[in-house]
């Protein structure tokens, strides 16, 4: 879409702008010396009406320390202050970087075409994790696909051999999976070993009569 074709718009479109562009638009970031071009700012808000004044004004006052465990209690873990004020900026940006850097932790240390285009066969890089303290990361080779969708990655960490199974989200797994439980679902409960279940559906329960049966 080219720039007349967005003027050719009228308020009732159904063109889906993302959240960052409509939030600048509604006066969320603040208004440029002379405002937004009017007609624009219509089509972009679909004529609803942007924010007046200060844009921090009509914010409501936090209490950090109640927001602080309850953004903890939702996430499963601690959080830092510069995290919460974050979340209190971005809740949904913030709550999908929180779930990636859980699952894949602190990817800022690798090189920028490491992360975005992986590595190739016979390829090193040096990755410093710390201050004084660097991996040296070597790229072997990768095996075929196993029946459970995933592949065996083989490298060299600082010279010693080392491998890993991934899964290949391009593979079609027909293989039924085991779920984890997720740690910020307090419904979910982690087993450390296979096991099953002798209680019924509808059946009521204890503590002591639902360990026995595990």
């Amino acid at each position: 879409m080219r720039p007349a074709d967005i003027l050719k718009l009228d308020e009732k479109h159904d063109v889906s702008f993302p959240n960052s562009v409509v939030e600048m638009f509604s006066g969320v970031l603040g208004v440029p010396p002379g405002g937004w071009p009017k007609k624009l700012q219509k089509i972009i808000l679909r004529g609803q009406a942007p924010l007046r004044g200060r844009p921090s004004a009509s914010l409501q006052a936090v209490k950090f320390e109640e927001e602080q465990k309850s953004l903890e209690k939702k996430l499963g873990h601690a959080v830092r202050r510069d995290d919460l004020l974050s979340y209190q900026l971005y809740p949904d940006v913030f709550t999908k970087y929180d779930k990636f850097r859980q699952t894949y932790s602190d990817v800022s240390v690798l090189p920028t075409p490491a992360f975005f285009y992986g590595l190739k066969s016979g390829e090193e890089i040096t990755v410093e994790i710390e201050s004084g303290k660097s991996l040296i990361i070597k790229f072997l080779t990768i095996s075929e696909p196993h029946p459970d969708g995933t592949r065996t990655l083989f490298f060299e960490l600082n010279g010693q051999p080392r491998e890993v199974n991934v899964r290949d989200r391009a593979l079609r797994v027909v293989e039924r999976a085991h779920p984890k439980a997720d740690p910020a679902d307090p419904g979910q409960v982690a087993a450390p070993t296979a096991v099953s279940s002798a209680v019924s559906p509808c059946k009521r329960i204890t503590r002591w009569n639902a360990a026995q049966n595990f």
